[in-house]
């Protein structure tokens, strides 16, 4: 019968499998002169100081004739435990870093018990390999003491922005986008877009806001600018916008914040109006018209934003005042 006869090859393949692994383990043992006990495990509870007290994160190896068996690494406290050991005698390792390495030898281990080992590091001195700086040389011109700092694309990509480009006069250092170097206010600067002037003719200031994905290099210049750099008491606030290229790319990007994901700033006592909600949404495309010779980069935006302010009206109910000032704006560049 073919069925009773495949058990028994099945049960007896086990069997001999079993008794295989268990001599197996046997002569292992054996060779490691660790047969003490009928098998029966240790343990080795290692505390490693230091002259401070216990030391952290030391890794302690356990080795026989030079093959590591176990690695533990020391709690806060300083301990590391390795169990599951057969009895025999081994070399304790342990090492860390900024410390000299220590090596215990004939570390006796019983079967069935516990062993405890504490050692004490010493502080060694780290040798480090020489650390070689380069920089570009300072070019001091004489002839101008013109001052200048610029910011590209894949900074403004990386630094954590505000929502506003004239925040970007921020990242410049010793400038603030209402004082550039200790110059007049904001209304005292000069603002460029792509070489053409910008600033409002009557109040000062730019009279165009570009949104902060428009531009690809911002330069902020001053203190002594050449004299082809006219109508300007604080700075030079340069803006070169994206431009197209043979490689067709096109993006979409959209904000939003609300108050009841964001705590209000507002005091019992103040008058201001803090931001209650915002959306922007913003697409850009950008490719080539005639490769290598004419492109295009167009780009949109549309953005809704709301304000609230303290109610300081009694006979009102409420934290906040029941009107909330709303604006939307919708901005297009090409």
């Amino acid at each position: 019968m073919p069925r009773p006869l495949l058990r028994v090859a099945e049960r007896g393949r086990l069997v001999l499998g079993a008794t295989l692994r268990a001599a197996a383990l046997t002569v292992l043992l054996a060779a490691l002169g660790a047969v003490d006990g009928a098998g029966q495990s240790a343990a080795l509870l290692v505390r490693v100081h230091t002259d401070k007290g216990p030391l952290a994160d030391a890794i302690v190896e356990l080795a026989y004739r030079g093959t590591t068996l176990a690695r533990a690494f020391s709690d806060q406290g300083g301990r590391a435990r390795l169990a599951g050991l057969p009895a025999g005698t081994y070399s304790v390792r342990v090492e860390a870093l900024g410390f000299r390495v220590l090596v215990v030898e004939g570390v006796r281990l019983a079967a069935a018990t516990v062993q405890a080992l504490e050692v004490e590091l010493e502080v060694a001195p780290i040798s480090v390999e020489g650390v070689t700086v380069r920089a570009e040389r300072v070019q001091i011109r004489r002839e101008s003491t013109e001052f200048s700092t610029q910011l590209d694309e894949r900074a403004i990509l990386l630094l954590p922005m505000a929502r506003e480009a004239a925040d970007l006069i921020a990242l410049t250092p010793g400038a603030r986008p209402g004082h550039v170097w200790g110059g007049a206010n904001a209304q005292a600067n000069s603002y460029r877009i792509d070489g053409l002037s910008a600033n409002h003719p009557g109040l000062g200031g730019e009279i165009l806001k570009p949104s902060l994905n428009w531009i690809e290099r911002l330069e902020v210049r001053g203190l002594g600018s050449g004299a082809e750099h006219g109508g300007f008491q604080g700075g030079i606030i340069d803006v070169t916008t994206k431009r197209g290229t043979n490689l067709f790319q096109g993006s979409i990007r959209t904000t939003f914040e609300h108050a009841a994901l964001a705590a209000s700033n507002l005091v019992a006592t103040e008058i201001g109006a803090e931001v209650a909600g915002r959306a922007d949404l913003e697409a850009e495309a950008r490719g080539p018209l005639i490769r290598d010779r004419l492109f295009y980069y167009v780009s949109g935006e549309r953005i809704a934003e709301s304000r609230r302010a303290l109610n300081h009206l009694r006979q009102v109910d409420g934290r906040y005042a029941p009107m909330r000032e709303g604006r939307t704006e919708s901005k297009a560049f090409g």
